[in-house]
């Protein structure tokens, strides 16, 4: 099957693995040896003795945990894993290094797919099967290019997902247990706080391969009489020396904060608080929540571009100003218009020698020849500088009108910093004359550009 697979692959552990249980192989060598380290090598043990092969999708993974009474099923808030031990998402697959909730890609068109679609259509096949489930139920997502796709299902919460989101569940979660139970679902109004969740796990270094346990943690008490702050227990021993290391991942701490960036600058301040000698955690939780700051700013780019696409090629940034030297431009045009009118005299002088007998025939043909090339160039480049002089003063005066539309300071930062950095400064600055004016032509080329780029910007809306 492998030989003639379309790679990456994805190689699964059938059986109960932790979570870890998963290959991701990227050629067909890799696949074969997946195969040789899961069902002979027995890496995952007795899980392995039967290996599902998977399609290997492609996007960002969203967890969904879901209350079901077997035929009623309510959704609880999205959230956000990192399965990787390392930072940048390097190293082996883990339980689950972190997390953050809600997710801000789960978006209310993305919920409305879901509940149409997978969520309780999910409940209603497994009662029409003679199945029906009770319980809590993971939705494990990826959110492809074609759409939301079930990665996987547990019956279970998730670990660290519960860590995140039920800390902002308002209800009594005994109550929707006994509605499950009591299959009085529909009856509960479940409810979830209106802010943020972020959970880093504190693990032993070396997990998820080798580690050692036993090791003093101390520090635990400076999480009392904190509101919103949490440290749940993982891999720990209460022993006679007190609470130690007792396996890979070993605390989740975990804070809440008004908005993501808040829960998770107050869940990194918290994991300073708890010591123990081998701590080991991935300092990059949460690393979506700066993404999704600049595809918002994307977004909002897009959306105005969208609204004034008669006017998307005037559409650079405020800053391009300075850089396009519109004063120094008007004076390089100022110079161009002498030298057409120095040629067109010289032109005229020829043509009076050669009436009044002054220069030869073959003398006259040269120098008329040479001045009509001189000046057929100079007046292409004063139209150019011209229209030139025209369009960025039109791109200034559109960007200045986008940029103040913008009220979010971080939207703005991340406007200024892609849209100047990446076109004005790599493109424009450095592409000038010898007196710091632009080189017209090469002005000409970025404006192209640029209405290839909002051309690019508009099909992404």
């Amino acid at each position: 099957y492998l030989e003639t697979a379309k790679m990456p692959i994805v190689l699964k552990a059938d059986g109960l693995a932790l979570g870890k249980g998963v290959l991701i192989c990227n050629t067909l060598e890799e696949a074969k040896a997946g195969v040789k380290e899961i069902m002979e090598d027995k890496k995952f043990g007795t899980a392995g003795n039967t290996m599902v092969i998977e399609e290997f999708m492609t996007g960002r993974e969203v967890s969904v945990l879901s209350f079901v009474d077997g035929k009623t099923i309510k959704i609880m808030s999205s959230a956000q894993d990192h399965k990787r031990a390392k930072d940048g998402d390097q190293g082996l697959n883990t339980g689950g290094m972190g997390n953050f909730s809600p997710s801000p890609f789960y978006t209310k068109e993305v919920d409305e797919f879901c509940k149409k679609y997978i969520y309780q259509a999910t409940v209603d096949a497994m009662a029409a099967e003679g199945r029906p489930f009770t319980g809590v139920i993971f939705f494990g997502l990826m959110l492809t290019a074609d759409g939301p796709r079930v990665l996987e299902y547990n019956a279970r919460f998730g670990d660290p997902e519960a860590q995140v989101v039920l800390p902002r569940m308002k209800n009594d979660i005994i109550d929707v247990f006994e509605a499950c139970i009591d299959g009085t679902l529909d009856q509960i109004d479940l409810q979830f706080e209106d802010n943020a969740a972020v959970c880093v796990v504190l693990a032993s270094d070396g997990y998820p391969k080798s580690y050692e346990k036993g090791k003093l943690i101390t520090g635990l008490e400076n999480f009392e009489g904190k509101d919103g702050y949490y440290v749940f227990h993982a891999g720990t021993k209460l022993t006679d020396e007190g609470i130690v290391t007792n396996g890979g991942r070993v605390l989740g701490v975990t804070a809440k904060g008004s908005n993501l960036k808040e829960a998770r600058a107050n869940a990194y301040k918290a994991t300073e608080w708890i010591s123990f000698e081998n701590k080991y955690m991935r300092h990059d939780i949460g690393k979506a929540i700066d993404e999704v700051i600049i595809e918002n700013a994307f977004v909002e780019m897009f959306r105005l571009l969208a609204e004034n696409f008669d006017d998307v090629l005037e559409s650079v940034l405020m800053s391009v100003e300075e850089a396009l030297s519109t004063d120094g431009s008007a004076d390089k045009l100022k110079r161009i218009e002498k030298e057409i009118y120095n040629l067109e005299t010289r032109r005229k002088k020829l043509t009076d020698m050669i009436l009044d007998d002054k220069i030869t025939k073959e003398a006259y043909d040269e120098k008329y020849e040479d001045l009509c090339r001189k000046l057929a160039k100079a007046e292409s480049e004063k139209q150019m500088f011209s229209d030139s002089v025209i369009t960025q003063n039109a791109i200034i005066k559109r960007m200045q009108e986008i940029r103040s539309q913008l009220t979010n300071a971080d939207v703005m930062e991340q406007f200024d910093r892609i849209v100047f950095e990446s076109i004005v400064e790599k493109i424009i600055v450095g592409e000038t004359y010898e007196d710091g004016t632009v080189d017209p032509y090469k002005l000409t080329f970025v404006l192209k550009g640029m209405d290839n780029w909002c051309n690019e910007l508009l099909l992404l809306i």
